[in-house]
Protein backbone atom coordinates (compact mmCIF):
# COMPACT_ATOMS: atom_id res chain seq x y z
CA UNK A 1 0.00 0.00 0.00
CA UNK A 2 1.60 3.46 -0.51
CA UNK A 3 -0.01 7.10 -0.69
CA UNK A 4 -3.26 6.03 0.40
CA UNK A 5 -5.02 6.88 3.84
CA UNK A 6 -6.53 3.59 5.92
CA UNK A 7 -8.90 4.57 8.59
CA UNK A 8 -9.25 2.65 11.83
CA UNK A 9 -12.43 2.95 13.92
CA UNK A 10 -13.69 1.91 17.29
CA UNK A 11 -11.61 0.71 20.48
CA UNK A 12 -8.24 -0.90 19.37
CA UNK A 13 -8.45 -3.55 21.86
CA UNK A 14 -7.52 -6.88 22.21
CA UNK A 15 -10.71 -8.25 19.89
CA UNK A 16 -9.58 -6.15 17.41
CA UNK A 17 -6.07 -7.23 17.25
CA UNK A 18 -6.47 -9.64 14.50
CA UNK A 19 -7.67 -7.40 12.03
CA UNK A 20 -5.35 -4.60 13.09
CA UNK A 21 -2.50 -7.34 12.38
CA UNK A 22 -4.22 -8.23 8.77
CA UNK A 23 -4.50 -4.32 7.98
CA UNK A 24 -1.14 -3.14 9.18
CA UNK A 25 0.71 -6.28 7.41
CA UNK A 26 -0.19 -4.73 3.77
CA UNK A 27 2.08 -1.62 4.96
CA UNK A 28 5.42 -1.66 3.59
CA UNK A 29 6.19 1.88 2.95
CA UNK A 30 5.24 5.47 4.43
CA UNK A 31 1.51 5.42 5.26
CA UNK A 32 -1.08 7.47 6.59
CA UNK A 33 -3.51 6.27 8.96
CA UNK A 34 -6.60 8.00 9.76
CA UNK A 35 -7.18 7.80 13.36
CA UNK A 36 -10.31 9.98 14.03
CA UNK A 37 -12.58 7.41 14.80
CA UNK A 38 -10.55 5.41 17.46
CA UNK A 39 -11.60 5.87 20.35
CA UNK A 40 -9.38 3.47 22.70
CA UNK A 41 -6.12 1.86 21.96
CA UNK A 42 -4.48 -0.83 24.18
CA UNK A 43 -1.44 -2.31 25.12
CA UNK A 44 -2.89 -5.15 22.80
CA UNK A 45 -3.13 -2.77 19.81
CA UNK A 46 0.27 -0.62 20.79
CA UNK A 47 1.99 -4.01 19.99
CA UNK A 48 0.71 -3.68 16.36
CA UNK A 49 1.80 -0.16 16.18
CA UNK A 50 5.07 -1.07 17.66
CA UNK A 51 5.95 -3.84 14.98
CA UNK A 52 4.47 -1.96 11.86
CA UNK A 53 7.13 1.52 12.88
CA UNK A 54 9.71 -1.47 13.18
CA UNK A 55 9.17 -3.03 9.73
CA UNK A 56 8.69 0.55 7.77
CA UNK A 57 10.97 2.47 10.09
CA UNK A 58 10.83 5.22 12.77
CA UNK A 59 8.60 8.26 11.89
CA UNK A 60 7.37 6.85 8.26
CA UNK A 61 3.64 6.65 9.54
CA UNK A 62 1.10 9.62 10.19
CA UNK A 63 -1.09 8.89 12.37
CA UNK A 64 -3.59 11.93 11.45
CA UNK A 65 -6.66 13.34 13.71
CA UNK A 66 -6.77 11.11 16.48
CA UNK A 67 -8.56 11.86 19.85
CA UNK A 68 -7.30 14.28 22.13
CA UNK A 69 -7.08 10.86 24.68
CA UNK A 70 -5.18 8.87 21.79
CA UNK A 71 -2.62 11.37 21.00
CA UNK A 72 -1.59 12.02 24.69
CA UNK A 73 -1.07 8.35 25.20
CA UNK A 74 1.40 8.50 22.08
CA UNK A 75 2.98 11.13 23.61
CA UNK A 76 2.89 9.93 27.24
CA UNK A 77 4.73 6.61 25.76
CA UNK A 78 7.20 8.46 23.61
CA UNK A 79 5.58 6.72 20.66
CA UNK A 80 5.22 10.59 19.28
CA UNK A 81 9.08 10.04 18.34
CA UNK A 82 8.02 6.89 16.17
CA UNK A 83 5.04 7.86 14.47
CA UNK A 84 4.24 11.65 12.93
CA UNK A 85 1.15 12.78 15.29
CA UNK A 86 -0.61 15.19 12.87
CA UNK A 87 -3.86 17.39 12.62
CA UNK A 88 -5.69 18.45 9.70
CA UNK A 89 -9.09 20.20 8.38
CA UNK A 90 -11.29 18.09 6.74
CA UNK A 91 -11.23 18.88 3.01
CA UNK A 92 -13.45 21.38 2.48
CA UNK A 93 -17.15 20.65 1.12
CA UNK A 94 -18.07 22.09 -2.06
CA UNK A 95 -21.76 24.15 -1.22
CA UNK A 96 -24.05 25.02 -4.13
CA UNK A 97 -25.38 27.96 -3.48
CA UNK A 98 -29.00 28.55 -4.99
CA UNK A 99 -30.20 31.96 -6.88
CA UNK A 100 -33.16 33.57 -5.40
Amino acid sequence: MKDSTISLRGDLDPSSVTGLRATFAGITAPETIDMSGVRTVTSAALIEFLTLAKRVGSRKIELLNSQPTVTRLFRVLGLDRMFLLTKRDAAPVPVRLQKR
